[in-house]
């Protein structure tokens, strides 16, 4: 019994450490396209002066979204991969929008929000697959709930209200 329970926790540790890298990989597409909304507000609005930021800023995001998007190909889970499709061709249309300036500053903030609320709507489902979400140790479960969901959740709320 004790050998079982060893090696399914050694199972279930080396699955939580192969979900760390992924995970960051994702918040990082959270965090810059966050950055983007708020970049992308500010030109749509008139700032012409943080246009080279924005564009700068959108590289990034595509970058980050493509990095996510082979780690999601590698993973084998439909859910995500159907979740992570839907998103990407909704960041690939809003960028094409605000590079166009074919999108209004006030329309471009509940479609950045959607989007984000897309990535956090994969991210609990790659918590999930990891099972980071799951982890039977009640310490490790609270750090990693607090650290990769609710936090970024927070940060949401709080970008959001700024």
């Amino acid at each position: 019994m004790y050998v079982l329970s060893s090696e399914e926790a050694i199972v279930a540790t080396h699955l939580e450490r192969a979900g760390i890298e992924p995970v960051k990989s994702l918040l990082q597409v959270v965090q810059f396209t966050q950055q983007h909304r708020a970049l992308s507000a500010n030109v749509l609005a008139g700032n012409a002066g943080m246009e080279a930021q924005r564009a700068a800023k959108q590289a990034e995001v595509d970058k980050a979204v493509e990095t996510f998007g082979a780690i999601v190909g590698s993973m084998g889970n439909a859910k995500i991969a159907a979740g992570w499709d839907s998103a990407v061709r909704n960041w690939q249309a809003l960028a094409q929008s605000v590079a166009g300036r074919s999108i209004s500053a006030r329309e471009t903030i509940p479609r950045h929000t959607g989007l984000i609320a897309e990535h956090l709507a994969s991210l609990d489902l790659a918590l999930d697959h990891y099972g980071l979400s799951l982890d039977p140790d009640s310490v490790g479960y609270f750090l990693v709930m607090a650290v990769m969901a609710d936090q970024p959740k927070l940060l949401e709320a709080l970008g959001q209200a700024r």
